[in-house]
C-alpha cells in the first residue's frame, strides 16, 4: 500500500515519525513517501521534499511567501499524481495540506488529517473546508472530537504521543546532571520558538526579559535550547550581542531535558508550551505575530477563545500567565516570571494541574491513530 504524507514543521515531523512506525508494525508492506524532516526519514519515509519551506506561521507571513508556497504545492501535486497513492495523510500544516487533501479526495484517494487545526479557537469557517477535504480527523485533545461530532465530521481522539513519551514524574536532578547544570544557580528555561520567524520576533524580547530578571535576581541562570544548528548559531549571536553569554547556556536541541531540569520557564505559545506542561515546568507563556496578522485577526474577529496557550485551553481557564502581541513586553515577562519564581505555591498548583492534564492525554496514540488510518484506507 502506497502512503503519501506531508508534515510541515518539527512537531509534525516528530508526531508523524511515531505514527509511521506504528503503521509499519501493522502493515509491513506500506510504502511511505512525501514531505517531511529527519524524524520521518529515520522512520522509513522516502522524503521527496524537505519540509523547511512550510515552517511559516501567521496570515501576513504566509502572504509574503505565497508564490513560493503555491509553486511548491503544485510540484507536490504532480508527484502525487505520478505516484498514485492508496492513502493520503496530512500531518498538521492545514493551509498547505487541506487543498492537497481536497484534490486527493476528488480523485478517490482516502484522506486522513492528523492534528486538528484550532478551528475551535480561531478561523472557525475552516470547518467546511475540513469536511470537504478529508475522510477522518485524528485529534490530539479530547474536546476536539466532540467539536467535530457537532459538525458531522468523522473524528477520533487518539491522545497526544508526547504524553506517553514524557514520564509522568520527570526527574529534575537527573536532567540537571545530564546538562551539567550546577546547583549554585536557579535555572530558568527560555524557549522563544523553533521557526526563524518566531525567533526573530520573540528572542530579543526574551533576552531583554532575562537581562531585567538578572538585575533583580543575580543568582539566576538561563538555558535556551535551539531547534537546530542554524537556530543555535543565530541565537548565540544574539546572546553575545546582549552581553549575556555568561548567563545563558545555548544548546542545540535537548528541549525536553531543559524543561525537566529548570525551575520555571518563559515559553513561546504552541507545542513547546504543551511539552513544558508534560515536563511539569511552571511557566509564563508569550507570543507575537506580524502586526498585520494581528490586525487582520482582530478586525475580522477570527479569535474565538479568551486564552491562546494550550495549557490554559486544556485547563478551561487561566492556569498559566500568557501575554500576546503588545502585552508581550520584556517588562511584563520579567515581572511575571519573577513573581512565579518567588511563589512556590503557584508553582505547585500549576504542577498538580499539569499532572492531571497529562493523564488525560496519555493514550497509546501512535497505535490508535495507525488503526484508524488503516480502517479508513481499507474502507
Amino acid at each position: 500500500m502506497r502512503l503519501s504524507l506531508a508534515a510541515g514543521e518539527i512537531s509534525g515531523d516528530q508526531l508523524g515519525a511515531g505514527l509511521l512506525q506504528a503503521l509499519l508494525n501493522l502493515e509491513p508492506n506500506l510504502l511511505p513517501a512525501g514531505i517531511g524532516g529527519p524524524a520521518l526519514a529515520r522512520s522509513g519515509c522516502r522524503i521527496w521534499q524537505p519540509m523547511d519551506i512550510l515552517s511559516v506561521m501567521g496570515l501576513w507571513e504566509v502572504l509574503g511567501r505565497l508564490p513560493q508556497l503555491l509553486r511548491f504545492r503544485r510540484q507536490f501535486l504532480q508527484q502525487l499524481q505520478q505516484w498514485q497513492p492508496d492513502l493520503y495523510l496530512g500531518i498538521d500544516a492545514p493551509d498547505f495540506n487541506f487543498p492537497v487533501e481536497a484534490q486527493m479526495k476528488r480523485h478517490g484517494v482516502p484522506v486522513v488529517h492528523y492534528v486538528s487545526p484550532s478551528v475551535w479557537a480561531w478561523r472557525e469557517n475552516r470547518v467546511k473546508t475540513i469536511r470537504d477535504s478529508c475522510d477522518h480527523v485524528l485529534c490530539l485533545f479530547p474536546f476536539e472530537a466532540d467539536y467535530y461530532a457537532r459538525h458531522d465530521i468523522p473524528a477520533s481522539f487518539v491522545g497526544h504521543p508526547f504524553a506517553r513519551q514524557i514520564p509522568l514524574q520527570p526527574n529534575r536532578q537527573a536532567a540537571r546532571d545530564r546538562l551539567a547544570l550546577d546547583d549554585d544557580h536557579r535555572w530558568v528555561a527560555l524557549l522563544p520558538g523553533s521557526r526563524m520567524s518566531e525567533l526573530q520576533r520573540l528572542a530579543p524580547i526574551f533576552l531583554q526579559a532575562a537581562q531585567s530578571m538578572l538585575r533583580q535576581e543575580p543568582e539566576l541562570a538561563f538555558v535556551l535550547p535551539a531547534a537546530g544548528p542554524r537556530q543555535q548559531a543565530w541565537l548565540q549571536q544574539q546572546i553575545n550581542q546582549a552581553g549575556l553569554q555568561e548567563h545563558i547556556l545555548c544548546l542545540n536541541g535537548h528541549a525536553r531535558c531543559v524543561m525537566q531540569a529548570c525551575e520555571t520557564g518563559l515559553i513561546a505559545s504552541g507545542t513547546a508550551a504543551l511539552e513544558a506542561l508534560l515536563c511539569k515546568l511552571p511557566m509564563v507563556v508569550a507570543y507575537q505575530v506580524h502586526p498585520m496578522t494581528a490586525t487582520l485577526i482582530r478586525r475580522l474577529k477570527l479569535m474565538k477563545t479568551k486564552q491562546f496557550s494550550l495549557p490554559n485551553i486544556l485547563h478551561g481557564g487561566e492556569l498559566v500567565s500568557e501575554y500576546i502581541q503588545e502585552q508581550a513586553t520584556p517588562e511584563n515577562l520579567a515581572a511575571e516570571s519573577l513573581r512565579l519564581l518567588r511563589d512556590p505555591r503557584q508553582q505547585q498548583a500549576q504542577i498538580r494541574r499539569f499532572a492531571e492534564l497529562h493523564q488525560q492525554l496519555r493514550r497509546d496514540s501512535d497505535r490508535l491513530a495507525a488503526e484508524v488510518i488503516l480502517r479508513v484506507a481499507r474502507r
